[in-house]
């Protein structure tokens, strides 16, 4: 494997195909690390393109540093290839970007937008072209603030040989795509609005593989005047497509009506957070201490008490009184029953019905006699 070139430590393989390999490397002197692109010989990368690609360096020095990724020098490995120096930047893959949940924010989308947006008319301003604008040029990281920040990697001479028969697969679309490149037409700065509405397309609707993304637009859930922004800049005819600079001042408006709105919704939840904070002080003001709970408390307990023993108080002489005149009624019927025990008889009767010496009917009964004499004779003929 490739452990070192020159003086730089490969700390990591980034990506490789069959022009040049991307390696993270650190140099001993130095405390941050660096990007290493390293053209292998099917670059075809010589003396000669070395010299061009060091001019268009030079150039790409005086581009922003917070716009484009700086490119710092090229060399010559012992090995004896060739070799480019950037700056190292921990850039947030794309596939992860959309996949995370930031991008379903807007917001977020137009700041991006906005961002390329700038970058694109800062080279424009300096006549610089790049028609061949892909996703893949376009690194986002995280500033200290939680910001999505984006940095444009410029490629020096994407083309290093004219017969490129194996591009990666977003350039191969892009080639493949572009109504100027298809069309042979010569490229210029409205080649490069194509490309980036293309990545705003992309980035929008998740879509990398259609070359035509309009009629996806209509159904996007994004503001009217991004749509006709998008629709211009995807115009097959190059006069119809906006410059830089417009491109820049729309995104601008939208990002500044959707920073507004936001504020709006923020000043109203805090609103009514206050609102309710001091809905919830007045309530724990108006709520008694555990003092005056207390003191509610042993007073509703004091009256329980009372009420129970007043019920006491007055239910035991009613019971009193009432089990008084259940035995005084029961007395009377007592003396009464005993008075006359000696005068009741069991009385048993046997009775038939005959007719000529023949028995037609027999039956006897039984029963209580009231008033009998001691002799048994029966004084009345009320029985039981």
């Amino acid at each position: 494997g490739l452990h070192h070139v020159d003086d730089y430590e490969i700390l990591e393989i980034v990506q490789e195909n069959r022009l040049s390999i991307l390696c993270k490397a650190r140099h001993p002197d130095q405390s941050e690390p660096v990007m290493l692109r390293l053209f292998t010989t099917a670059s075809k990368v010589d003396a000669t393109v070395a010299a061009r690609l060091t001019e268009e360096l030079e150039a790409l020095r005086k581009l922003p540093a917070d716009q484009f990724v700086q490119h710092q020098q090229i060399r010559r490995a012992s090995m004896g290839l060739w070799y480019r120096v950037s700056a190292w930047v921990e850039a947030i893959s794309w596939g992860d970007l959309i996949t995370s949940g930031r991008m379903k924010y807007l917001s977020t989308v137009i700041d991006l937008f906005h961002q390329m947006a700038i970058a694109i008319d800062s080279l424009h301003r300096r006549q610089l072209l790049i028609p061949h604008l892909i996703l893949d040029d376009l690194m986002v990281t995280v500033d200290p603030s939680n910001r999505l920040k984006l940095l444009v990697d410029y490629k020096l001479s994407r083309f290093l040989t004219p017969d490129l028969d194996t591009p990666r697969p977003m350039l191969r679309g892009l080639l493949k795509c572009h109504p100027d490149i298809v069309s042979g037409a010569p490229l210029d700065a409205r080649s490069d609005i194509w490309s980036l509405g293309k990545v705003f397309s992309e980035i929008l609707t998740a879509d990398f593989k259609s070359c035509d993304a309009t009629p996806r637009i209509d159904f996007l859930k994004v503001p009217e005047d991004l749509k006709r922004l998008l629709r211009t800049m995807l115009a097959e005819d190059p006069d119809l497509r906006p410059r830089a600079a417009a491109v820049a001042a729309v995104l601008l408006r939208i990002k500044r009506r959707l920073v507004a709105k936001q504020a709006a919704k923020q000043a109203a939840r805090q609103a009514a957070k206050k609102a309710a904070g001091k809905k919830m002080g007045e309530a724990k003001r108006n709520l008694p201490t555990t003092e005056e709970v207390l003191r509610k408390l042993r007073l509703r307990i004091s009256i329980l008490l009372a009420i129970v023993v007043f019920m006491l108080v007055a239910l035991v002489p009613f019971w009193f009184f009432w089990g008084r005149q259940q035995q005084m009624s029961a007395d009377p019927l007592a003396n009464y029953a005993n008075d006359y025990a000696g005068s009741v008889a069991f009385v048993l009767v046997g009775y038939e019905l005959t007719l000529d010496d023949s028995l037609i009917y027999q039956n006897q009964t039984e029963g209580t006699a009231f008033l009998v004499d001691r002799d048994g004779y029966l004084l009345t003929n009320r029985h039981v």
